[in-house]
């Protein structure tokens, strides 16, 4: 193999892994917010994803005859930047909310801009098992999220075992030191291919 074509395809690999990881990277989970006691439930089975069009999509991934039910979500937002409700999967009803949806503890600090609630404190009323919650995002790139620019936070209501406790967390993001690596190993291999012809 000439070294010109080692060169492209090492590039063409590091550019297709490093895709990859950018698309992995626009979804993440979530974790307890605060000191809020959670059982585990919720940091499990939510998620959430971001496409290029600015849709940003917060799923319950729990098994059906789960009670778990999203039952609100709070968002914090930079200048310029805008959220609008984009609607759900399922038969379930929202509305913007007067208050902060998500309850969060006063001790992180959040300044909530925007917020939304199920019309009844009710499991038929959230997004339940296998149903998801979208909105519509403008100003917002990936590299905002998780960052006092733009984060957001839910409400999982029913978590305890009488279905009627509730946990309060908050968006994270996954790192992107992992596509250094990534590039460091196609750097390190690179290497060793070359020691090996020079052999």
């Amino acid at each position: 193999m000439s070294k010109l074509s080692f060169v492209v395809k090492g590039v063409a690999l590091a550019v297709a892994m490093v895709g990859s990881m950018s698309a992995q990277a626009s979804t993440g989970g979530f974790v307890c917010a605060g000191t809020t006691s959670c059982d585990g439930t919720g940091s499990s089975v939510l998620s959430w994803s971001l496409s290029d069009a600015g849709l940003l999509t917060i799923s319950n991934a729990l098994q059906d005859g789960n009670q778990s039910f999203i039952a609100g979500v709070s968002f914090e937002v930079g200048s310029g930047d805008s959220v609008s409700f984009a609607g759900t999967t399922g038969d379930v009803s929202f509305q913007k909310a007067t208050k902060e949806a998500a309850h969060l503890p006063t001790s992180l600090g959040w300044n909530v801009d925007y917020s939304v609630a199920a019309l009844k404190p009710s499991s038929k009323a959230g997004v339940n098992a296998g149903e998801s919650i979208s909105f519509q995002l403008s100003g917002v790139s990936l590299a905002d999220l998780g960052t006092p620019d733009f984060r957001f936070a839910v409400k999982l209501q029913g978590t305890a075992l009488n279905g009627k406790g509730s946990e309060k967390l908050v968006a994270v993001v996954p790192e992107p030191s992992s596509y250094a690596l990534v590039l460091a190993g196609l750097a390190v291999a690179g290497g060793l291919s070359r020691r090996r012809r020079g052999n």
